[in-house]
């Protein structure tokens, strides 16, 4: 997962779900716009991912860059 902050003065945010492909790139997959990234937007979006694809999502890795 990626989130991407600070690029409009609306602040909105834009979430990246992302795969990694055959060369070992990230790949985003889904998209998730939200004036918020927190635990209960996050929640719903994986939970329509899971539901949208209909198979659990094995792995998720965070990684933040925010102090």
């Amino acid at each position: 997962m990626e989130s991407i902050h600070g690029m409009n003065s609306y602040d909105f945010q834009l979430t990246n779900l992302m795969s990694i492909d055959d060369h070992g790139e990230g790949f985003p997959i889904e998209f998730c716009y939200s004036n918020r990234v927190d635990e209960t937007a996050m929640t719903v979006f994986l939970w329509v991912v899971k539901d949208s694809t209909g198979c659990p999502i094995p792995d998720v890795i965070f990684m933040s860059d925010d102090t």
